[in-house]
């Protein structure tokens, strides 16, 4: 064979090669096709009637399952949960969480508290004073406008938006991965010391967690959840290797 014939069966065994590969990669990412075998759909209906992760055996009671069944069960577990939580919280964390909220929002209402110095000179925005304000205000008209309540709602109204933002991280983490990891995103959430002792907190950082996750949950991230994750599993890799 020619020295010409050489080089051209070379380039039309890469050019097979790299077809090769292309098809491997098609295979590999996003499946187009809806339909699903026999098995997958069986294998789905038991995922689906085990609960996945939350079994007796794993977490206790039948009755996590039973909560963990519909995003309409998930919210009214997340809301008792956070309300409780809004309740049993009864220290001091930072001064922030009085004034940049409810110190604020009790001098919108009743026209007098005290205003630091960044309120004065108009460095901070009074949307989320104007939250609790109006809860003020709601109360002042029906009478109501007790100390107790005065003290306990705002942080009562902070755990009904805490309980959104938990459940919008468990969408996030199903839209992003699978229903198993959002399971288990859930659990880490609700079992976090930190988050327990500062989401109910009228701060700032509090109202900032919740939006940002509803955010994320509407972001339009690409449809192929393995794309996602190879892309999520990627950076953590990078980020482990740079912090060590």
């Amino acid at each position: 064979m020619t020295k010409d014939g050489k080089r051209s069966a070379t380039i039309r065994r890469r050019k097979i090669k790299n077809s090769q590969d292309d098809l491997n990669k098609a295979r590999t990412s996003c499946p187009i096709s809806p339909i699903t075998s026999d098995d997958e759909q069986q294998h789905e209906v038991d995922e689906e009637e085990e609960g996945y992760l939350f079994e007796d055996e794993i977490l206790g009671p039948s009755v996590v399952k039973k909560i963990m069944s519909s995003e309409k069960t998930i919210f009214l577990g997340l809301l008792a949960f956070r309300i409780s939580n809004a309740l049993l919280i009864q220290t001091s964390f930072v001064p922030d969480e009085y004034w940049q909220s409810i110190e604020v929002a009790h001098n919108m209402s009743f026209g007098y508290g005290y205003l630091t110095w960044e309120w004065k000179h108009g460095l901070r925005g009074y949307l989320y004073p104007f939250v609790f304000s109006s809860l003020y205000e709601f109360l002042y008209i029906f009478g109501l406008d007790s100390r107790i309540l005065l003290i306990k709602l705002p942080r009562i109204l902070q755990g009904v938006l805490a309980a959104f933002g938990d459940l919008y991280l468990f969408k996030l983490s199903w839209k992003l991965t699978d229903r198993p990891t959002a399971q288990w995103s859930l659990f880490c959430q609700v079992t976090s010391w930190f988050m327990f002792y500062c989401i109910t907190r009228t701060l700032t950082n509090s109202m900032e967690t919740v939006l940002v996750t509803v955010a994320l949950y509407y972001y339009p991230w690409p449809k192929c959840k393995r794309y996602i994750s190879t892309k999520l599993n990627k950076n953590m890799y990078i980020y482990n290797i740079g912090d060590s």
